[in-house]
């Protein structure tokens, strides 16, 4: 697998518009008992939006 992933995040609160940006981040290592699942696509959640917002 890639030594790299894609990840969508935010550091500070506000219009996902202006606040979500793509990042270049390393594959996560998995613990004992733990298993990393490789994604293609995840929908962003109306409850996830209004924490990106800050409500």
């Amino acid at each position: 697998m890639s030594k790299n992933i894609s990840a969508v995040v935010y550091e500070r609160h506000g219009n996902p518009a202006d606040v979500l940006h793509l990042e270049s981040r390393p594959w996560p290592v998995p613990g004992p008992g733990e298993a990393v699942v490789k994604m293609r696509a995840a929908p962003i959640n109306p409850a996830d939006l209004n924490q990106i917002e800050g409500k």
